[in-house]
C-alpha cells in the first residue's frame, strides 16, 4: 500500500512538472514575441525619426494645435506624435 501511494506522488510530481515544463516554454515564446514587436516598434520609431523633416511635418503632425489655440478653444487639448483630425460636434 505504501509503495502504491509513493508511486501516486511520483507521478502527480511528474505530471506537475511535464505542465511547468509547457508553461515555462510558453513564456519563452511570449517573451521572445514580445521583444521581437518591441524590435519592430524601434525600427519603425528610428525610421521615422531619420526621416522627419521639421520645416515639412511639423506642419502636418500639429495642425490642429495652431487651430485651436488661435481659435480661442480653452478644452483640453492632447498633443501626440500622431494627430488625427477631431470631429467636434456643437449641438
Amino acid at each position: 500500500m505504501q509503495a502504491f501511494c509513493r508511486f501516486q506522488l511520483l507521478r502527480k510530481w511528474e505530471s506537475r512538472e511535464r505542465k511547468k515544463a509547457r508553461d515555462y516554454e510558453k513564456e519563452k515564446e511570449r517573451e521572445k514575441e514580445r521583444k521581437s514587436d518591441e524590435s519592430k516598434e524601434a525600427r519603425r520609431l528610428k525610421e521615422f525619426f531619420e526621416d522627419y523633416d521639421d520645416e515639412r511635418d511639423d506642419v502636418k503632425f500639429y495642425k490642429w494645435f495652431h487651430v485651436f489655440v488661435c481659435s480661442g478653444f480653452m478644452g483640453i487639448l492632447f498633443v501626440s506624435a500622431y494627430v488625427k483630425p477631431l470631429h467636434i460636434g456643437f449641438g
